[in-house]
């Protein structure tokens, strides 16, 4: 209520039913839920980056999107302890709808052009289908369909926002109305979002979905830091229960940076295009094309990009969108094609596309719009547009640096190229600029204001604008922000001499993190102009790196390399060497080398999928760095994997963790062997309580009709009950009694007894 009271006016249920009173700008809650769901389902139907080329009309997102999976992100694979929210499935790929079970909080990790929005958008029409067609005034479902839903499986209604909308200086539910009121009117929005619409569950035992886009494209991590903090201190229900649930998408950011939004949240990685996805994508972006043909046409685009090296480019989904639009305009391509070169292609294109001849064209459209004005205005109306793309470039040179308060139109209008002439009117003038904006390609509108297409277009143009591209490469690359300080290298060094493993500094490279780590896609872009124009410097400096960079400079050269950066490939393979030693050391740590050698087999490297499978069969090597190697095999279809999964949960005898992780692995992906391990563990009291009831959990996640049973019967169990102390006292007990037949006086274990009487004697603690 005090949430409601706060904003004026009186609210009393909740939004799909609530009249509000004394506020005469808003209409009632349940009529603005209704009108909002209408829009936002109207909205996340389109494509994400409408007008992709001027003049085309882009297919609806449902029409060309692929089912996209999600690996869950594991921890440290070296801890001995298993997560408290530990599911069958934990090495495995999902279907990214899966994303939605559940009420936790989740963060979703993909690269540049992964499909980040495409998911969230396809999410939300999942979410919002899931809502009635009719005969659901307030948002209620039947009492009928009520009864048959899970009494403990709350209700979602979805809100699509960017996290840009998040950064200002406001409460949760007032940005989101703020945002959604400047986005929705141009999908049928009729009504003013009141901030109380989302202060407040939209119905009994529901809560909001929000989907939080682009974390990362807030470029200042402070700023990153408190829109986290917005979410993680957002408010519960008015009963206390979940008011929000988050769920948000950015690419690869330090792990201490995301778990600001909890320590607990789990981390997706979501996975590119498979083969098989792109015969459907390709066919139906060339029928939105106009191409004739286009089944044929997408046989005969996939054939020359398997012959010109593009193919695994092309698993990016935007970068798939960009090639079908290339192949579609009569561009060829061949092996030398670099990701710098395909996107300067594609902005020339949309160039010459804005520019066309005719009556439609914009120069002609100007002249019709601005001749009555005079010959001046007409001037500076065609330097305007001769100049669109050096403002643009300035533009995302300024709004990649940081950016200012000042709306697109505005730091448009701003540069000198695009002053208004004195004879034509300030609102003429904005229009003008407006569809010159409108029509260049590279941004579209969204709330009210201009945004690029693709935070990698953005990337791209502030690199080519950049007036001193190799100084600003070497200072991004000279930048280390994580360096091994001498504590972190005596740690590993005490580690080693305690696994009685020689110690060999593979980490202990000059280059821990620096922005080739941090902003991958804006250095890749750096390196292909300087690579291009032969400058020797940089040169040098990766020739350093791929020599003595160390583990993480390798990765991030060969990553550099997969993502389509023209790299001279003798770095590429001396990178490539040093992770080829390192992942083959069995002196190296062993999570590392499975990290590594997963991430290089998944890229195509033969020798690390051997590699992988040498780990995953090793018997010396850590049980739980086994189970991780063994699932990756089967997720590429080896069948290694299986035999070794088995292998690890039936020789881990002395290691029940060990043999939990392998069973639950088996049972995620259907093996009944697997579910079998899960059920025993589940039932015998032998098994120490905590992995006991962890095993009934993964049970349940699995499907097995043995788990119901076997969680009530853990649930009285009395040792879920006892303390800390009381747990340790019972293992001392039963030590004593084994060992010294020594037993505890029994006012010990009495929850009566004073702290100070349960005390051992000190006779007894020896």
């Amino acid at each position: 209520m005090s949430a409601l009271a706060q904003h004026g006016g009186i609210a009393v249920g909740y939004a799909s039913s609530v009249t509000i009173s004394g506020d005469v700008s808003f209409p009632d809650l349940g009529t603005q839920l209704r009108a909002y769901l209408a829009a936002a389902a109207r909205a996340a139907r389109e494509h994400p980056y409408p007008g992709v080329i001027p003049g085309v009309i882009p297919p609806e997102l449902t029409a060309v999107y692929v089912r996209q999976q999600a690996r869950p992100f594991t921890a440290s694979l070296g801890k001995r302890r298993a997560p408290a929210a530990q599911t069958a499935r934990q090495y495995v790929s999902l279907p990214a709808k899966t994303l939605l079970k559940g009420d936790d909080h989740r963060i979703v990790v993909a690269g540049p052009g992964g499909g980040k929005t495409s998911l969230l958008r396809r999410l939300l029409v999942a979410v919002a289908e899931e809502r009635p067609a009719n005969g659901d005034k307030g948002g209620h479902h039947s009492k009928a369909r009520g009864r048959r839903r899970n009494s403990r499986e709350s209700r979602r209604y979805p809100v699509l926002v960017p996290a840009a909308a998040l950064t200002r200086e406001m409460p949760l539910a007032e940005a989101l109305a703020t945002h959604l009121n400047a986005e929705l009117p141009d999908f049928g929005l009729s009504v003013a979002l009141s901030p109380k619409l989302f202060a407040m569950p939209p119905a009994p035992r529901a809560h909001w979905d929000v989907f939080v886009d682009g974390l990362d494209e807030i470029q200042e991590p402070e700023a990153r830091k408190r829109v986290l903090g917005k979410l993680r201190n957002a408010t519960p229900g008015p009963s206390g229960d979940i008011l929000y649930r988050f769920i948000v998408t950015t690419r690869p950011l330090v792990k201490s940076e995301l778990a600001q939004l909890g320590s607990e949240v789990r981390s997706f990685e979501l996975q590119p295009f498979e083969s098989r996805d792109l015969p459907r994508f390709t066919r139906e972006w060339f029928r939105a094309l106009g191409v004739r043909n286009p089944g044929q046409a997408s046989k005969l685009f996939l054939s020359g990009l398997e012959s010109s090296g593009l193919a695994e480019l092309a698993r990016v989904p935007l970068m798939a969108t960009m090639l079908c639009q290339l192949h579609a305009a009569g561009e060829g391509w061949d092996e030398t094609l670099c990701r710098g070169e395909i996107y300067r292609r594609f902005v020339a294109l949309l160039h010459k596309r804005q520019h066309s001849k005719g009556p439609s064209g914009i120069r002609e459209q100007t002249r019709t719009a601005l001749a009555r004005w005079g010959v001046e205005a007409m001037n500076q109306a065609e330097q305007v547009l001769d100049h669109l793309p050096v403002l643009i470039g300035r533009l995302a040179t300024a709004t990649f640096a940081g950016g200012t308060d000042a709306s697109v139109l505005d730091q448009i209008a701003g540069q000198p190229e695009a002053i208004r002439p004195q004879a034509v009117p300030e609102a003429e003038w904005r229009d003008f600029l407006t569809e010159a904006l409108r029509r260049s390609g590279l941004l579209t509108e969204r709330a009210g204001d201009f945004v690029f297409l693709h935070q990698t277009l953005l990337e791209y143009l502030a690199a080519q604008h950049d007036p001193d591209p190799e100084a600003t490469l070497l200072r991004h690359l000279a930048e280390p922000w994580g360096r091994l300080g001498p504590l972190s290298i005596a740690r590993e060094l005490g580690q080693a001499w305690l696994d009685g493993k020689p110690a060999r500094p593979w980490h202990w490279g000059r280059m821990v993190w620096n922005d080739l780590i941090n902003k991958p896609s804006y250095v890749g872009f750096l390196i292909d102009l300087v690579v291009s124009s032969g400058a020797t410097t940089a040169a040098a400096e990766f020739r350093r790196m791929a020599d003595r960079g160390g583990v993480l400079a390798w990765r991030s050269i060969v990553d550099q390399a997969q993502m389509g950066t023209d790299l001279p490939q003798v770095i590429v393979e001396a990178a490539t060497q040093g992770l080829k030693a390192f992942v083959s050391d069995p002196r190296a740590d062993d999570s590392g080398r499975s990290m590594v050698a997963t991430q290089l087999a998944r890229a195509g490297f033969p020798w690390a999928h051997e590699s992988l499978a040498s780990i995953a069969a090793n018997a010396e090597v850590d049980g739980l760095v086994r189970v991780w190697a063994a699932t990756a095999l089967h997720g590429m279809g080896d069948v290694r994997g299986l035999l070794c999964l088995k292998q690890v949960a039936v020789g881990a005898v002395t290691d029940r963790l060990v043999t939990l992780y392998a069973a639950g692995a088996a049972a995620g992906i259907g093996e009944e062997w697997g579910t079998e391990i899960l059920a025993h563990m589940a039932s015998d009291d032998t098994v120490p309580f905590k992995l006991q009831k962890l095993s009934a959990r993964v049970l349940a996640e699995a499907g097995d009709v043995r788990a119901p049973r076997a969680l009530k019967a853990l649930e009285v169990d009395p040792r879920g009950r006892l303390s800390w102390r009381q747990r340790k006292l019972k293992e001392w007990e039963t030590q004593w009694e084994r060992d010294m037949d020594n037993r505890l006086p029994a006012h010990i274990l009495d929850p009566g007894t004073s702290a100070k009487s349960k005390r051992v004697p000190e006779r007894d603690r020896t």
